[in-house]
């Protein structure tokens, strides 16, 4: 047990997900070569003295950045590394050699969560339209869904996307994938659109095309919905799993209806 004087900390980053713009040492001297940040008893105060069994705190901030960057191709690099180094010099008597130190390290993955974004049409720039709006109790109407997938992040796996299809919602069997990928399915046993992708890969969205289907449902409204806005597609969720982490991943989606219509909004009550 002996109390220490005149300690160094010294902390390196290691990683190209570090934003290193936003990097706040509180009061450490930052080296851009090396990426360390360094303190010592000039610049805090806890490095002045610190003695037995007794403990002490230096903080500092850095945030890591929303994209991974183009030259990260592969998951093995998407992690970010801070290895933390504190040390007392060869003035403390106490100790033989340059200096005595004691280090630790800390390792994240990075995961970063794909999007899933969704819009309804009542005239859509592939299928058109068909129908009245607003809708008129007894007569059909077509409207047509968007699905689109962006991932920034690692390859995701297993990727499953279910919606369900409201009672008076009808699946009417148009679909359209972009580039031949595989297209939206209904399953009449449980009501739900389902649309299965083996791998939804790293960059989508960012350093290539998103991915994006399209489906058209028919309503026809009864007399009992007259006035009342019409709920077109329900429980909608993404799962997956991260290649890299092995986790789980889980985006709830909004339920669409009639008065959300990207191209006719708030238009949606039954006359």
């Amino acid at each position: 047990n002996l109390d220490l004087s005149g300690l160094n900390l010294e902390v390196k980053l290691e990683g190209d997900m570090f934003e290193l713009s936003e990097l706040d040492t509180q009061g450490g001297f930052f080296d851009n070569t090396f990426k360390v940040i360094r303190w010592d008893s000039g610049t805090h105060s806890d490095l002045v003295n610190l003695s037995a069994n007794a403990k002490g705190q230096i903080s500092f901030k850095v945030a890591v950045k929303s994209v991974f960057p183009s030259a990260l191709i592969t998951s093995r690099d998407r992690v970010v590394k801070v290895t933390a180094k504190l040390s007392v010099p060869s003035r403390n008597d106490e100790f033989n050699g340059d200096e005595t130190h004691v280090s630790t390290s800390l390792i994240t993955r990075i995961l970063a969560q794909p999007t899933f974004n969704q819009s309804i049409y009542y005239n859509d720039s592939d299928f058109g339209s068909s129908g009245p709006l607003p809708l008129i109790v007894g007569e059909e109407t077509l409207f047509t869904i968007h699905w689109q997938l962006a991932n920034p992040g690692n390859d995701a796996e297993n990727v499953k996307i279910v919606a369900k299809l409201p009672l008076g919602i009808e699946w009417v069997n148009v679909v359209k994938a972009v580039d031949d990928r595989p297209v939206p399915v209904f399953d009449p046993n449980t009501s739900e659109v389902i649309w299965l992708l083996s791998k939804l890969p790293y960059g989508t969205g960012s350093y290539g095309p998103k991915y994006e289907t399209s489906f058209q449902v028919k309503v026809k409204p009864a007399d009992s919905q007259k006035g009342n806005i019409i709920s077109i597609l329900e429980n909608i969720q993404f799962t997956g799993t991260d290649s890299f982490t092995k986790q789980g991943i889980i985006i709830n989606g909004s339920n669409l209806s009639s008065d959300g219509l990207a191209d006719r909004p708030h238009e949606g009550s039954v006359q």
